[in-house]
């Protein structure tokens, strides 16, 4: 049981009474000293932690790259090293990209050519390129966002599912 007097400067500790003022000093210094630094590790350690799980995880993004894929809207993509095509049976869009892939989970569609439908939806051109990043993976969907390059407004994030290698 601690227990310290300031009138006749007695420090008791379990196994010993110090009466010398300059020694109680010492000890509650050394205390207080041992005591901040238990909590500047408490510290380090909390925030080590938040930071570890607050780092995501990067997306599995290698078995996306190439593939049959549908999209929430019926659209079906095919897409192999190099292009990727488009087809919408509903609007009847059919449109030819480039893929260039930026980094292992970000990427370039350039337009190559698209149909009449196409044309007819959104004009002749020229077109913007595409900048798709797959935020999220599952086991057979991914999550990605997509943006004008040069336009700082992205689409909502969309989901295409994989429905063949």
């Amino acid at each position: 049981m601690n227990q310290f007097s300031i009138s006749n400067f007695e420090f008791r500790t379990q196994n010993e009474v110090i009466t010398d003022r300059s020694e109680v000093i010492f000890n509650l210094e050394s205390r207080i000293s041992n005591l901040k630094s238990r909590f500047v590790l408490l510290l380090v350690l909390l925030f080590a932690g938040s930071f570890a799980f607050a780092q995501e995880e990067t997306p599995d993004c290698e078995k996306y790259k190439t593939g049959t894929f549908i999209s929430p809207f019926g659209t079906v993509i095919k897409r192999d090293a190099e292009f990727q095509i488009e087809t919408n049976k509903t609007s009847g869009v059919k449109i030819k990209l480039k893929v260039i892939w930026i980094d292992e989970c970000t990427y370039r569609l350039k337009f190559v050519e698209g149909n009449k439908a196409l044309t007819d939806r959104i004009g002749p051109g020229p077109h913007s390129d595409l900048i798709c990043e797959i935020v999220e993976t599952g086991e057979d969907y991914y999550y990605h966002i997509t943006s004008d390059e040069g336009n700082d407004e992205a689409a909502p994030k969309s989901k295409l599912i994989k429905i063949d290698d």
